[in-house]
């Protein structure tokens, strides 16, 4: 199962996951949380762009700056 969008998929084919290509702005300053690249505005929201599924256990994490992103991406 995928961690990112918690899918099954084949190991032989890992194609078809979507991710963001930047990081999640949020934490009630001026501008309204949002990621970036796509500014979807909840941060379990789907990805944006194309990826491989994977495996590894994700952890949420928010910078000094109030910039959220996911590690591994």
């Amino acid at each position: 199962t995928c961690t990112r969008c918690g899918q099954q998929y084949d190991d032989y084919s890992k194609d078809g996951c979507k991710r963001h290509a930047a990081y999640f702005l949020g934490g009630g300053g001026l501008l309204e949380d949002q990621w970036v690249c796509c500014r979807q505005q909840t941060a379990d929201s789907p990805g944006c762009r194309p990826c491989e599924h994977i495996d590894q256990v994700r952890e949420f994490t928010t910078n000094s700056q109030g910039c959220s992103y996911w590690k591994p991406a």
